[in-house]
């Protein structure tokens, strides 16, 4: 077995939706970790080493080990805030556990889903003989991610009942935990529906994406994160098809909606496509060139020291900075809210007007004109 399924419950969304996505990639170039991939990789190991910590899975020594190795691989800036949310997360596990009859709880398990090529790593899984729970860790907080029909986590959740071997009707709750956007999103399902859901949904996908004709079906949802999204040419086809339908003049309201609806979908083929070309090592009639670099200091403590051995005060070449509110709201502890402490001195500003769709949860704001 190797280290990545082909259909992995990752990428389910866009192999079930776009089958020929599956044929497309196996050529692709190995893809190389994204600064917020690698970040997220840090975040899910430091919430795994607490949950298994806090659940008695591993002892006091190799806690202090492991956490301990974490760091030193971990940018002194993150460390804070990967620690309180991974206690966020700690305590998350410990709620949900407590609708459980003797929980057992197991990190970071690999599970399969008994379909052809499909298998995954569920980042916590709590199992007893009267329910099951499964959560996901989601660090990123460029996307808001729901539990509801998330084709990933219900494969995360459909390994857990195959493996134990269950058909009845045994409760499956099925959470996306996502701190950094204050997000938790549950799905109430059973053991019997993941089954159906398996035998009438996932096989035929599966089946189909491994076939050797599986048809190509590009679409802003399935295009996110496929890595042959900027390479892809029945995307471009679809993308280069895509007009607005207007006569010479002005759009009106429902041209407008429907050319912002189309928006997004045009400005990531447009990301994939400059990403794609960068990756390449020729194309003919372009080159690459470095931007002006960012100048920085490498030792601040190092830079300090100069300064003031040059004369210079302190006070004048560095300034004392307050650390993240989820560290000070942990600091401060749950019986004083940060707000009743710091008052008027913790303010929430107003945030910018943006377009969103009429499905998106905020109020609308009226009168949006007068601040453009």
């Amino acid at each position: 077995m190797t280290d990545h399924a082909v259909l992995s419950p990752s990428s389910a969304h866009r192999w079930m939706s776009c089958p020929g996505s599956v044929s497309l990639s196996e050529d692709a170039p190995a893809e190389v970790d994204s600064p917020h991939a690698i970040e997220g990789t840090r975040a899910h190991t430091a919430a795994e080493i607490y949950a298994s910590f806090e659940f008695d899975l591993i002892k006091p020594r190799t806690f202090a080990r492991r956490i301990a190795e974490w760091e030193a691989d971990t940018p002194e800036e993150q460390v804070e805030d990967m620690i309180s949310y991974a206690v966020d997360y700690v305590e998350k596990l410990r709620e949900l556990s407590r609708d459980h009859t003797y929980p057992e709880l197991r990190v970071e398990r690999r599970v399969q889903t008994g379909v052809d090529q499909c298998w995954g790593t569920a980042d916590a899984a709590i199992v007893s003989a009267d329910r099951i729970d499964v959560v996901d860790y989601k660090y990123g907080k460029g996307v808001l991610v729901k539990a509801q029909d998330n084709e990933q986590l219900m494969l995360y959740g459909l390994g857990v009942v195959h493996e134990l071997g269950l058909k009845d009707n045994t409760p499956v709750r099925l959470t996306v935990f996502q701190p950094r956007l204050n997000n938790v999103s549950t799905m109430e399902t059973t053991a019997k529906k993941l089954l159906a859901w398996r035998e009438k949904v996932v096989k035929p996908a599966a089946k189909l994406a491994l076939s050797d004709f599986a048809p190509v079906r590009p679409s802003e949802a399935a295009c996110r994160w496929c890595p042959v999204a900027g390479s892809c040419s029945v995307r471009a086809e679809y993308m280069m098809s895509l007009d607005f339908n207007t006569k010479p003049g002005l759009m009106d309201r429902e041209q407008l909606a429907e050319a912002l609806g189309r928006l997004r979908d045009m400005e990531n083929w447009i990301k994939d496509v400059r990403a794609e070309a960068m990756a390449r090592d020729y194309i003919p009639g372009w080159k690459k060139v470095r931007t002006s670099g960012r100048r920085q200091i490498k030792d601040q403590a190092a830079a300090i020291d100069v300064f003031t051995q040059a004369g210079l005060d302190i006070d004048d070449v560095s300034e004392r900075k307050l650390r993240s509110l989820g560290v000070l709201e942990k600091t401060v502890g749950g019986k004083v809210k940060l707000q009743d402490l710091l008052g008027d001195l913790l303010t929430v500003s107003e945030g910018s007007i943006t377009l969103a769709p009429d499905s998106d949860p905020r109020e609308e704001v009226t009168g949006a004109e007068d601040f453009l």
